[in-house]
């Protein structure tokens, strides 16, 4: 689940910015925020 996480993440973070790197955090195995290249924010999370 983490790998697919990490794929959509690259997607959404080419052309775009990272707001966030996606990292292990207190709630989550796997969470990041980005912005895409049309300027939308993004938050991925593996809830596990």
């Amino acid at each position: 689940m983490a790998d697919d996480a990490q794929q959509r993440f690259t997607a959404l973070a080419d052309g775009g910015a990272i707001q966030m790197p996606l990292s292990k955090t207190v709630f989550s195995s796997s969470f990041g925020m980005v912005k895409d290249k049309f300027g939308a924010m993004w938050m991925v999370i593996v809830i596990a």
